[in-house]
């Protein structure tokens, strides 16, 4: 989420401490999701522990979403575009970290190498990116509505309830096809096999030629 600026008071209504508290409660938990979108898009069997793959790492995987998150605000505010090319730069850095971990990476060389392949291929996948934003966006209308409508507008509890209730149902879904995407995404740059919950024998490796078929 960008931030406001405001040159007098600086980052406004604290919002920075407060994405800052979120990225280190969901940098693992994200990751993990990340992670079963890419098991999806390699046809790999996934687990209830797999969502959890990233909780060995959680302290890189936090410094990645920190560094990350800093360098998309300052994006945002330099100018709005520069700050969306940001984010879908750094988008796959914690899942390039959470592949690739045997290789005792660093978490900015995670950054910097995932960033690297993305950016072959920015314009297609930021806007696969606006498709998933816009979905999330569509999915939360029904409790937007609902939260905004005036006294002529006011509803029942049960049709609140039935709002929120499809509202949740929606970003469900939404989110699924966000982490569905980012697996695609990843698989079809890096082509990564390997299992990280459940480490195995055999080396495998995908084709890195850094293409990306849409």
């Amino acid at each position: 989420m960008p931030i406001a600026w405001d040159p007098e008071t600086g980052f406004s209504n604290g919002m920075v401490v407060l994405q800052m508290l979120a990225a280190i409660a969901m940098a693992p938990i994200e990751a993990g999701l990340s992670y079963i979108g890419l098991k999806r898009a390699q046809s790999q069997p996934v687990t209830g522990n797999t969502v959890w793959a990233g909780l060995p790492h959680t302290a890189a995987l936090v410094l990645i979403s920190l560094l990350t998150g800093f360098i998309n605000q300052l994006g945002f505010v330099l100018f709005f575009v520069l700050g969306l090319g940001l984010v879908a730069l750094t988008s796959l850095a914690n899942l390039f970290y959470l592949v690739n971990v045997d290789k005792r990476i660093t978490p900015i060389t995670a950054i910097l190498e995932s960033a690297k392949v993305m950016w072959k291929q920015l314009l297609p996948i930021l806007g696969a990116y606006i498709v998933a934003v816009m979905l999330m966006v569509m999915s939360s209308m029904p409790m937007a509505i609902v939260m905004s409508g005036g006294e002529g507008a006011a509803l029942t509890m049960m049709e609140s309830i039935i709002a929120a209730l499809v509202t949740l149902i929606g970003l469900a879904g939404a989110m699924t096809f966000f982490f569905q995407l980012k697996g695609v995404l990843y698989h079809q740059l890096f082509g990564e096999t390997r299992q990280v919950e459940q480490p195995s024998n055999s080396n495998q490796s995908g084709d890195q030629n850094g293409s990306f078929e849409a």
